[in-house]
């Protein structure tokens, strides 16, 4: 088997660029070829297809997620299913699946579009004064709002677990994982002071979640609910409290985090793209007259669809993840010794110009049936791929179009500072500034 081609960057370089800008530096890996190596015997970049589907799914069980790579999530998300692996992770995964069967949408649906109610009223409060918006802080108290009443059925301090959970999520930098060195774990810094104090507040949050559910007095039907009484189908076991903890505590970090930065460059590109606002409108006054979508409403929303879709595509939240090899594997005739990383990045795959026409240019029509027939399902994975494909992806996509499709009715918006708009890769692509978003109610507002 070859050896894959190396990068010509020095491995210096390659370090500060991997921290410094990932997005341009796997941009710049990807011209080399299907296959790169990005410190050779350690860590390669795979940009084929094919390739990625052969990690993913055609020889999944030769690769996991690796020990840096846990180490880069598991401060915050203990031993949940996005962290954990083998016979472990697969319990885990079936005891959790239960709770995202398309029988509970309805229910959660009807939760969003509750929450989706008090964010409009808000943003008509703040449109009135004409009072621009932070759009991802506002989208973040939101989307923990809702995730916390959907799935948890309580209602959150957010004056302290909100500023708890950016500040967490905000010092994880996956990057900084697959650096050959280290500080010790005793080195005092401030970004380790900030994360361990959030890190308190959601703990003691979700032991307040699962003492109240272990109450005999609460009877709600909710995830806690569910994963509290779901049994192994094989073994009859539950999961004991760290378990329980871990899961909560992955649900709420990543229940929150990726539809929030959906939502948010979805608006990104639709006011760079307004063109589409009628059309999007007029569908959604088409198919119902309600203050949001409803779930029944969702399958009706074809455009609406379509440029989420094109936003994840643009924009995915999990920009790159990596697996391990277990043992040595052939890609592409490539040999990959066991121990190293292989990374895979959406962001990358959904942009280039060998799998896309005009890869850069915000065209919803990409995902008309027709053009999407001969695509390879592996040109296009925001949520992954194979066996461990996000369990709330079905979620997440009714999540995202019932709250657009509520902004869509009620406001026009723009964002004055949209040209300046930069991606931040952390555990989900972030902006790296601050958004301002402007309001105007839409009976006051233009098309």
């Amino acid at each position: 088997m070859n050896t894959p081609p190396d990068l010509p960057i020095p491995l210096p370089l390659r370090i500060w660029r991997g921290l410094r800008d990932p997005l341009g530096y796997l941009a710049e890996a990807e011209r080399h070829g299907d296959v790169v190596s990005l410190r050779p015997g350690h860590s390669y970049a795979v940009f084929h297809p094919d390739y990625i589907k052969h990690v993913l799914q055609d020889n999944a069980r030769n690769y996991e997620k690796g020990r840096k790579y846990r180490a880069a999530l598991r401060p915050i998300m203990g031993n949940g299913i996005f962290t954990s692996e083998g016979d472990f992770w697969l319990r885990q995964r079936r005891l959790a699946q239960g709770a995202f069967r398309r029988a509970h949408m309805a229910i959660f649906a009807e939760g969003i579009r509750a929450c989706v109610h008090d964010l409009i009223n808000d943003w008509e409060i703040k449109a009135d004064r004409n009072e621009a918006i932070d759009l991802r802080g506002d989208l973040v108290v939101f989307t923990l709002r809702m995730t916390v009443r959907n799935l948890f059925n309580v209602e959150p301090n957010l004056a302290a677990l909100a500023p708890a959970m950016a500040e967490v999520t905000a010092q994880i930098r996956l990057g900084a994982q697959f650096l050959p060195f280290h500080l010790p774990q005793w080195v005092r810094t401030p970004s380790r002071s900030k994360f361990e104090a959030g890190m308190r507040v959601i703990d003691q949050f979700v032991e307040e979640v699962i003492a109240k559910h272990r109450a005999p007095t609460n009877p709600a039907e909710d995830l806690v609910r569910l994963l509290m009484e779901a049994r192994d189908e094989e073994t009859g076991e539950q999961m004991n409290e760290e378990q329980l903890r871990d899961e909560l505590v992955t649900m709420l970090v990543a229940g929150h985090d990726t539809v929030t930065d959906s939502i948010l460059w979805t608006l990104a590109l639709l006011a760079e793209n307004r063109r589409f606002l009628a059309p999007l409108r007029e569908e959604l006054m088409r198919t119902g007259r309600s203050d949001s979508p409803t779930i029944e409403s969702l399958k009706d929303l074809e455009l609406m669809g379509r440029v989420i879709h094109e936003s994840l595509r643009l924009r995915p939240p999990g920009w790159a993840f990596a697996r391990r090899a277990l043992h040595d594997d052939d890609i592409g005739g490539y040999r990959i010794p066991a121990g190293a990383l292989v990374v895979i990045s959406p962001y990358i795959m959904h942009r280039s110009k060998r799998f896309w026409e005009d890869p850069l240019t915000f065209d919803p029509a990409r995902f008309l049936p027709e053009r999407m027939s001969n695509r390879h399902r592996f040109t296009y994975f925001p949520f992954g791929g194979g066996e461990r494909q996000c369990i709330g992806a079905g979620l997440a996509m009714v999540e995202i179009p019932i709250i657009l499709g509520a902004i869509l009715q009620h406001f026009d918006f723009e964002i004055p500072e949209l040209a300046t708009m930069v991606p931040s890769p952390r555990i989900s692509l972030r902006p790296k500034e601050t958004v301002w978003l402007k309001l105007r109610l839409k009976d006051a507002a233009s098309s």
